[in-house]
């Protein structure tokens, strides 16, 4: 039976990680400033989990890019960890605003599935160009 504490090592039914990824209107300079700073805000909100390899933070894309929506740019943050998981959750629950953020599970079932039907938003849903993902 799986555990049920937020101290757990492992996720369960083949969940390996979660990517966390922040979407920010290119046009928008309000928007983009914003979450540039939430970008900082949780770098410095999770510094130790990324000095310690709980949890990686990647630069933030000025383009669309991948599956992600046009006109778009993008953050990823992504952890193995279910202890920073689930402090990942609550904190971009509290300070994600108006942006949109696309949380999903990396797993064997595939890019795809992992992207939709495994999915979870935060804010208003974008279309992701699911044609690219190979699965």
């Amino acid at each position: 039976m799986p555990s049920n504490s937020s101290t757990a090592t492992s996720f369960h039914y083949g969940i390996v990680s979660y990517d966390f990824h922040t979407y920010f209107k290119l046009d928008n300079p309000e928007e983009v400033k914003f979450a540039l700073e939430l970008k900082q805000s949780v770098e410095s909100e999770f510094k130790n989990d990324l000095s310690e390899g709980n949890c990686r933070s990647f630069d933030a894309y000025m383009e669309s890019v991948g599956p992600h929506t046009d006109g778009y740019g993008m953050f990823e943050v992504d952890t193995k960890s279910p202890g920073t998981f689930l402090r990942l959750l609550n904190y971009y629950q509290t300070h994600h605003r108006e942006l949109s953020v696309l949380i999903h599970p990396r797993t064997d079932k595939g890019d795809l599935i992992d992207h939709t039907t495994y999915a979870l938003w935060l804010g208003t849903p974008k279309p992701l160009k699911t044609e690219i993902f190979k699965d």
